[in-house]
C-alpha cells in the first residue's frame, strides 16, 4: 500500500513539474489552442476534451495531431477521432499538411485495427468534420454526405441523432459569424450572426421528385408564419426565401435538396437588419452546401 500511495504522489509530482519546466513554453495559437512546447520542440497536451468542434488548420496541425492521439490513448476515442479525420480533410497542399496527414491515417488505421466491429459506432459518432482555410470553416458530415463552407466562423450548438433499421437522421444547429479568423470563443461571447439547421435523412427508399420531399418536410415540422419566396426550383432541389411580418423581425432561406435515399433540410435565419448587410452571403452559404 505505502508504495502505491508512493507511485500516485511521485505521478502527482511529476505532472505539477511538467507543467512548470523554466525552459517551456506556453502557446496560444490563432486557433484558441493552448499547450506547452519544450526547447526540443515537442508538443505537450491536455490529453482531455476541451472546445468540442473546433475547426483544424495547417497552422496548428501540429498541435491537433498531438491532441488527438493524446485524447484516443486517454479513452477518449471520439474526440480524438474526430480530430485525426479533420486533419485528413484539409488540402494536401504542402509537405507538412502531407507528413502530418499520412501520421493521422495510421494512427486511425491502429485504432480500426484495435476496435474491430466496435469501430463503426465510433467513426459514426465522429463524423462531423470542421477545417480552416484561409478565412473560410468548412464543415463535413461524412456520414450523411454533405458539407458546407463559410467565409468566417461556424461553431456547433447542437447536434441530435436517431437511427432504426434502414432510417437515420441527423441535425445540426450553427452558429455562424461572418467576420474573418476570429477565435471561437470571441464569437460565442458576442453572439452569432445568423443560425443554420440542416436536417438529414437516410430512408428506406429514395424520392422520386422534389416535390415529394417537400410534402414530407411540411408534414414533420408543421405550420408557421413565415411568407415564402421561390428562389430556385431543380429536379432535386428548391430554394425559398422568408421572413415574417413581425418587427424587427426575422427572415432567412431555407433549401430543399435530394440525393438517393437521402433527404436534406437546411435553414439559415436572421435578422432582418443582418440580412439586409449580408444577404449575399447568406444566399452563398445556402447555395454552397454540397451533397455526394
Amino acid at each position: 500500500m505505502a508504495a502505491a500511495i508512493g507511485m500516485l504522489f511521485f505521478v502527482f509530482l511529476a505532472d505539477c513539474v511538467h507543467a512548470q519546466m523554466p525552459d517551456w513554453i506556453l502557446i496560444n495559437d490563432r486557433d484558441g489552442n493552448r499547450y506547452w512546447m519544450d526547447p526540443n520542440g515537442k508538443i505537450y497536451c491536455s490529453g482531455e476534451p476541451e472546445a468540442a468542434y473546433r475547426p483544424v488548420s495547417s497552422g496548428s496541425i501540429d498541435y491537433s495531431y498531438n491532441q488527438g492521439v493524446s485524447l484516443i490513448k486517454n479513452h477518449y476515442k471520439i474526440e480524438g477521432l474526430l480530430i485525426l479525420k479533420s486533419l485528413m480533410a484539409l488540402s494536401a497542399d504542402s509537405g507538412r499538411v502531407i507528413d502530418v496527414q499520412r501520421k493521422a491515417s495510421k494512427e486511425i488505421n491502429a485504432l480500426i485495427r484495435r476496435e474491430g466491429d466496435r469501430y463503426e459506432a465510433l467513426n459514426a459518432q465522429a463524423s462531423i468534420l470542421m477545417f480552416r482555410e484561409r478565412d473560410a470553416v468548412t464543415l463535413v458530415n461524412d456520414r450523411m454526405r454533405y458539407s458546407l463552407r463559410c467565409n468566417g466562423n461556424i461553431a456547433v450548438v447542437k447536434r441530435t441523432s436517431r437511427r432504426h433499421s434502414k432510417y437515420e437522421y441527423q441535425g445540426l444547429l450553427l452558429g455562424v459569424n461572418f467576420t474573418s479568423a476570429a477565435g471561437m470563443a470571441r464569437n460565442e461571447a458576442r453572439g452569432y450572426d445568423a443560425l443554420i439547421a440542416v436536417d438529414a435523412e437516410r430512408f428506406a427508399r429514395p424520392f422520386m421528385v422534389i416535390g415529394e420531399l417537400e410534402r414530407n418536410w411540411k408534414n414533420n415540422l408543421g405550420a408557421d408564419s413565415f411568407e415564402r419566396t421561390l428562389f430556385e426550383n431543380g429536379d432535386s432541389s428548391k430554394i425559398y426565401g422568408f421572413e415574417d411580418a413581425s418587427t424587427p423581425g426575422y427572415s432567412g432561406f431555407e433549401g430543399l435538396y435530394m440525393n438517393g435515399v437521402r433527404g436534406y433540410c437546411a435553414r439559415i435565419i436572421t435578422t432582418k437588419d443582418v440580412m439586409k448587410k449580408r444577404r449575399d452571403e447568406i444566399l452563398g452559404l445556402l447555395k454552397g452546401i454540397r451533397i455526394y
